[in-house]
């Protein structure tokens, strides 16, 4: 990815406020191939306007994180969702340029969306 582009939308995150519907995608498979593949931040799952999930890529990317829930989460209440789901869920995400940032944006975003399959964080 472009570190320019990267660091743009990590310093309009800081500026304003990171919306579900920026970067949205079907959660399929050919949908989630769009994601650029060295890209680090957050993302929600959606079904219609209720967040589902928030997560964070920073050790993976957003892309290898969401072939991961593909595949199988790790999280059976998210599972449960994307196999009676599917394609009927969407994906939003933001790129950060500052990966130091990904673990705090994370937990604010849980905190602000309330995602029902997410443990609540100490």
């Amino acid at each position: 990815m472009n570190t320019s582009v990267a660091t743009k939308l990590s310093a309009d995150f800081r500026q304003s406020d990171w919306h579900p519907y920026e970067n949205q995608l079907i959660f399929k498979k050919s949908d989630l191939m769009k994601v650029p593949s060295g890209a680090f931040g957050i993302y929600g799952l959606w079904f219609r306007k209720r967040c589902i999930y928030v997560g964070k890529a920073e050790k993976q990317s957003i892309a290898q994180r969401l072939e991961q829930h593909w595949k199988g989460s790790h999280n059976p209440n998210l599972a449960d969702w994307i196999i009676a789901m599917g394609s009927r869920l969407s994906v939003g995400y933001l790129v950060v340029a500052d990966q130091s940032e990904i673990s705090d944006l994370e937990k604010r975003y849980i905190k602000k969306f309330q995602p029902l399959t997410n443990r609540m964080l100490k």
